[in-house]
């Protein structure tokens, strides 16, 4: 029994390096132009299939940041991708990496919800499919709660803004599972920090979507959260953003 596992151990461990190797390589190709990303739709199925970690994190890290690279071609790569199932293996990929504590996990996740945003970008109606995912409402609405990095942090405040910018049943879907009081504290925490500017902006795209929802507008129309988004409409980076959050507000509690 020894002996077999240690013959098979190095040939475990060459095929996670090569399937490591070539998922860069794919990266690589996929964002040095549109025909090295056109060929490298024909490894859209491997790639998609090694996001269940069955190599460890680090190689699903590296199969998400090639397919988000491949997404980012445009509609007829997404639609490539759609076909094969790349949807929810990602969001099931960043539901699993965001509970655990590695380098690698928490860098999966952060490519899993990049990838995720550039499908959605391209074909927003595409969300259903995540939203029908079991836990995912709630569980990106917990890793926005949670103390996470800034990166994952940002990643997906842009997944929900265009979850929520898409069919209205998604950004209500999202709400009736605490989307609106998720962003609402996100929106104190990244005004009292100086280093997470970068997350207003999907920030208040979210909780503009949100607020022609009457459950949504209630909480982010108290007073506590418009006084911080008064705050950031002070910055002139972020002016019109809040204006127009603050201008949906008022027209939902009319």
């Amino acid at each position: 029994m020894n002996t077999l596992h240690d013959t098979h151990r190095p040939q475990i461990r060459l095929a996670r390096e090569a399937v490591l190797e070539a998922a860069w390589i794919c990266t690589n190709l996929a964002c040095a132009g549109s025909e090295p990303a056109a060929a490298v739709l024909a490894a859209a199925p491997a790639l998609i299939l090694h996001l269940d970690c069955a190599h460890g994190d680090e190689v699903a890290e590296q199969c998400a940041w090639a397919l988000g690279n491949i997404a980012g071609e445009g509609r007829e790569a997404c639609e490539v991708l759609f076909a094969n199932g790349a949807t929810l293996p990602l969001g099931r990929l960043l539901m699993r990496a965001a509970k655990e504590h590695s380098a690698y996990a928490a860098h999966a996740a952060i490519c899993a919800a990049w990838a995720l945003s550039n499908l959605l970008f391209s074909c927003p109606p595409e969300a259903g499919r995540l939203l029908g995912l079991q836990g995912f409402p709630k569980g990106l609405v917990a890793i926005l709660r949670g103390h996470n990095s800034a990166e994952l942090t940002l990643e997906v405040a842009w997944l929900l803004a265009l979850i929520s910018a898409g069919p209205e049943a998604h950004m209500h879907a999202m709400v009736k599972h605490g989307a609106a009081a998720a962003v609402a504290g996100a929106l104190v925490s990244a005004v009292d920090s100086q280093e997470a500017e970068d997350v207003l902006d999907p920030l208040l795209r979210s909780a503009g979507n949100m607020a022609s929802s009457a459950a949504a507008a209630a909480i982010l129309g108290v007073p506590h959260a418009t006084s911080v988004i008064s705050r950031i409409q002070q910055h002139e980076l972020y002016r019109e953003e809040a204006s127009w959050v603050l201008a949906n507000l008022e027209a939902a509690c009319r």
